[in-house]
């Protein structure tokens, strides 16, 4: 079976997003990397290091407990958009189109002295991509054997999800608060190929008999799923003494609930070849055969299954009167090989003319025709354990002006060092406070390179991040 794509071109397509989509050849899609954007606020413009300072909306995805340091209701918006990608591959620039985009919505309330609740509707990951890649190679040997190669590859993909969330907080004493919550994760994940592939040759071969020949092949591919997926959430923050604070957030490897998925494939390939030449004894022959085939399974449903591992952060923070900084670990567990969508059967028809013969015999013609059924390999997905840091802090010139910032290491959890891209990020903002609102902005970059030293891959992508919110 012809695969559509190389792991090299998808890797350029789908390492820009915040989750990356892989064909490979082996019939494999891998979601990886799980900080390329921010998210929230606050998070956003500190690389998500707050799981021991959260105390406004933001709490409500980065730690539960932090909920209860907000005295009052309040509402959070926030998006994230990388602007500029800037791909280069042994030196030179890729063409390849993508959107990318993350937003946070979310709020705060007081149920009663000690006992708060808080929300959130997240995308941690919305991307769409497109690519084109075209090849034109053409060879002439010594013998005046000419062949003109032709490919056209193009691939779109689309990511998302979409994760809303609910929790309540305690406040067990003034040093230490909890928090527990569920959230639901909404993904939809989609991808189509087409090629096509031309080759004509023409040249004399070793006893000068002139031949020509033809070969093309065009297709398509497509898949689509869709999964609910179920987790749960527990966090902690305890503060020692006046400077230093502690946090903890964990949330549950994904249960699924419901899925569904598509997975169409047709490929179609046609062949000539004749030959003309003079036998030894005088005479004229012909040699030539035509040869087609269409590989197709129906479109039908599939078995989907998405899955999330399970996440622990852990934060230590420095508080003092006009400078806080915090340091985060987060641990992201082993996600054994499991089948994304489910192995199929589909139909494969041929077609074989051959036309064969000389002056002295005449022309055989033969044609035979072949159905059968093909069997095609779960697509699979897969993740290593990774760690992944964050630094950040906040500098406050005065009540109502902070200055924030924040590094982060995004680690590849892919194991083969040709889809293996970690980056590297740094983000800068402020944010102002008038009359019980924040408004916040700021500016965010991530660097990747591959671990792969011959692909020679470089990712440089720049964003920006504004956000409002609320207190009443």
């Amino acid at each position: 079976m012809f695969q559509p794509l190389l792991r090299k071109s998808l890797l350029l397509l789908f390492c820009l997003s915040p989750m990356s989509l892989f064909a490979a050849e082996a019939q494999s899609i891998i979601i990886d990397n799980y900080n390329r954007m921010p998210v929230g606020s606050m998070g956003s413009m500190q690389g998500g290091a707050i799981t021991a300072r959260a105390n406004t909306a933001d709490a409500a995805w980065y730690n539960l407990a932090g909920i209860t340091q907000k005295e009052t209701s309040s509402i959070d918006g926030n998006v994230s958009v990388y602007g500029t990608n800037n791909v280069t591959l042994n030196g030179g620039d890729v063409s390849t189109n993508i959107d990318t985009i993350s937003s946070f919505l979310g709020g705060t309330g007081k149920i009663s002295d000690d006992f708060y609740y808080g929300y959130s509707i997240v995308v941690p990951a919305s991307f769409s991509s497109s690519s084109r890649l075209e090849t034109y190679t053409e060879a002439v040997d010594s013998d005046a054997n000419a062949t003109v190669t032709t490919e056209v590859t193009e691939s779109s993909a689309s990511f998302r999800i979409l994760a809303p969330g609910f929790g309540v907080a305690y406040r067990i004493a003034d040093w230490l608060s909890i928090g527990v919550g569920a959230r639901l994760y909404i993904v939809d994940i989609a991808e189509q190929d087409s090629w096509v592939s031309l080759q004509d040759g023409a040249g004399y071969d070793a006893y000068d008999n002139l031949y020509d020949s033809t070969y093309n092949e065009s297709g398509s591919s497509s898949l689509t799923g869709s999964a609910n997926l179920l987790r749960f959430e527990v966090g902690i923050q305890a503060s020692l003494g006046n400077s230093i604070k502690l946090g903890f957030n964990t949330r549950t490897a994904s249960s699924r609930v419901l899925s569904s998925g598509r997975n169409a494939y047709t490929n179609s390939t046609y062949s000539a070849y004749y030959s003309t030449g003079t036998t030894d004894d005088g005479d004229t022959y012909v040699d030539s055969e035509i040869f087609s085939a269409v590989d197709r399974n129906p479109d039908e449903s599939t078995v989907f299954d998405y899955q999330m591992p399970q996440e622990t952060t852990v934060g230590l923070a420095f508080m003092g009167d006009t400078l806080e900084i915090e340091l985060d670990a987060t641990v992201y567990s082993k996600i054994a090989s499991y089948d994304m969508f489910s192995a199929y059967t589909g139909e494969v028809s041929e077609d074989t003319t051959t036309i064969s013969g000389d002056d002295g015999t005449g022309f055989t013609h033969t044609n035979t025709k072949n159905l059968f059924e093909d069997e095609y390999d779960a697509t699979e997905n897969s993740a290593e354990q990774v760690v992944n840091y964050a630094i950040a802090g906040k500098i406050k010139f005065d009540q109502a002006l902070h200055l924030y910032f924040g590094f982060w290491k995004d680690n590849s959890p892919l194991s083969e060092l040709g889809d293996s891209v970690s980056f590297d990020g740094a983000a800068l903002g402020f944010s102002k406070q008038t009359d019980g609102s924040v408004l916040t902005a700021g500016v965010f970059a991530t660097q990747g390179t591959s671990a792969d030293p011959d692909l020679d891959l470089s990712i440089l992508s720049v964003g920006a991040v504004i956000g409002a919110s609320k207190s009443f």
